[in-house]
C-alpha cells in the first residue's frame, strides 16, 4: 500500500482572505484564457468557518461523489499555518480550488478541484500560476491524477516515479524544478 500522499488537489468573503489579482496577461502566457477573478489565498490557520465549509463542500462534491474516492478528504492539513488554500469563488462558494503545502520538502500542492458546471474556463490553471508565481522558486511536487498528467506537464511538472492508487484512482508522482523567474 502506498503511504497516503496529500500533494495529489457559502461565501468567500471571509474577513481572513487574502485576495490577489492573476491578470488576462499572464493567464494568458499559459494558455488560458476566459474572466480572470480574484484569488483568495488564507493560510489555513486563518480560515473562517465559513471559508472551511466551502472548500470541504468543493471537495465533497468533487473527490466523494463525483470520483467517488475510498479514502476521506479531510485531513489533519487544512487548519495548519504551513497549509495555504487558493481558489476562486462565486456567491455558491469556491468555484475552483487547491491547496499548497509547505510543511515538509519538497514543498506539495494538492486537492486541485473545479466545480463540474464552471470546469473548462481554466481556473485551476490560474489557481497554478497564481501558486507558482509565489512558491514556485521552490521545487513543487503533486501526486497527480494520472489521467492528467499531460496537462500538470503543460506546468512544467516532470513524472518522478511510478504510476500508485491513491483513494481508488490511478496517480502519478510529478515534480516542477524551482524556477528563479518564479
Amino acid at each position: 500500500m502506498t503511504p497516503h500522499c496529500h500533494c495529489c488537489p457559502g461565501t468567500a468573503s471571509g474577513a481572513s482572505s487574502l485576495i490577489s489579482t492573476v491578470n488576462d496577461d499572464e493567464a494568458a502566457s499559459l494558455g488560458h484564457t476566459g474572466q480572470v477573478s480574484d484569488v483568495h489565498i488564507v493560510p489555513g490557520d486563518q480560515l473562517t468557518t465559513v471559508e472551511l465549509y466551502g472548500i470541504w463542500k468543493i471537495r465533497d462534491v468533487v473527490f466523494a461523489y463525483e470520483q467517488r474516492c475510498d479514502e476521506p478528504d479531510v485531513d489533519d492539513l487544512d487548519l495548519l499555518p504551513t497549509t495555504t488554500h487558493l481558489w476562486f469563488a462565486d456567491e455558491q462558494g469556491p468555484t475552483s480550488y487547491l491547496r499548497f503545502l509547505t510543511h515538509d520538502e519538497p514543498w506539495r500542492l494538492g486537492r486541485v478541484c473545479t466545480r463540474r458546471e464552471v470546469r473548462g474556463q481554466g481556473l485551476s490553471g490560474r489557481l497554478l500560476h497564481a501558486a507558482h508565481e509565489r512558491w514556485g522558486h521552490r521545487p513543487i511536487k503533486i501526486g497527480a491524477q494520472a489521467h492528467l498528467e499531460r496537462w500538470y506537464g503543460s506546468f512544467g511538472y516532470v513524472t518522478c516515479g511510478d504510476h500508485y492508487e491513491e483513494a481508488g484512482i490511478d496517480h502519478v508522482p510529478m515534480l516542477r524544478p524551482a524556477s528563479p523567474s518564479a
